[in-house]
């Protein structure tokens, strides 16, 4: 009878992948701390859906780096996307492009406003929204790419979180170039 047995090299190949899994799975778990001793005599009180996205958000680990690699999964529009930190996580944040501000793809308010600022009708500032976003999922979409908090920003929110919370990014493309920047050379900026 024989039994199947692998040679000693394979072995050393499935050794070194189940610990590569294993490695990846965890890089992408949140860190346990020890959980402090809690009086149940407290009230605490209980946080509104939007708080507790607003907590998640602050403490998510896109918002406390300087500098990491995210995976863009939707575009919304040309300067707002939403984006996973690892290939095996599933917890999406929403990025808000620093130094971007393109046209509405919506009839919003917010749209006729650009529109009378840059002398230009809804309509045609309707197109300039649907053609940034259009270039967005072009440039982003499926595409891993490098959120950088920056040193140009200069205010009084340390946090980088706008409020929509959503975090406020420069955006690095896997080629090196920076987002808004090239988003701005091809005319797709509606900020004067």
């Amino acid at each position: 009878m024989k039994t199947f047995s692998l040679t000693p090299r394979l072995d050393s190949v499935v050794m070194w992948l189940a610990i590569l899994a294993l490695l990846v799975i965890a890089s992408c778990m949140p860190a346990f701390a020890q959980a402090d001793t809690v009086d149940t005599n407290e009230i605490v009180p209980a946080l509104t859906k939007k708080e507790a996205y607003h907590l998640y958000v602050k403490n998510h680990i896109v918002s406390k780096s300087d500098t990491i690699s995210v995976l863009v999964t939707r575009v919304i529009d040309g300067d707002t996307f939403v984006c996973i930190p690892c290939f095996t996580c599933d917890d999406s944040i929403r990025i808000r492009v620093l130094e971007l501000d393109t046209f509405e793809k919506t009839r919003i308010p917010r749209l006729y406003r650009q529109a009378r600022l840059w002398d230009i009708t809804p309509d045609e500032a309707l197109v300039a929204g649907k053609m940034a976003t259009i270039e967005a999922k072009r440039l982003l979409e499926g595409k891993q790419v490098k959120l950088h908090r920056g040193s140009k920003r200069e205010d009084n929110n340390p946090d980088l979180i706008d409020i929509y919370d959503r975090v406020l990014r420069y955006v690095i493309l896997p080629d090196g170039l920076d987002y808004s920047e090239l988003m701005r050379v091809k005319g797709l900026n509606a900020r004067k």
